[in-house]
């Protein structure tokens, strides 16, 4: 799940609803990057994940402005 609530409050999210992943932020390179990881979600920038019932965030992704910019 992305957007606003996902970003802002992904444990809100993974601990009352079905969903297994929130993406933080931009989801156009999280999403391909997830659906590649999906065994090893530890791997992939930007996404929050419930492990155990303990939510995880890892590391956020640079945005794509920010990319273009400093490369």
């Amino acid at each position: 799940m992305g957007g606003a609530l996902s970003t802002y409050s992904p444990h809100v999210v993974l601990e009352h609803s079905q969903v297994d992943y929130c993406v933080l932020g931009e989801g156009e390179e999280t999403i391909l990057d997830l659906i590649n990881n999906l065994h090893q979600p530890e791997k992939v920038a930007g996404i929050a994940y419930l492990r155990d019932g303990k939510t995880f965030k890892t590391m956020p992704r640079a945005a794509k402005m920010e990319r273009e910019k400093y490369p």
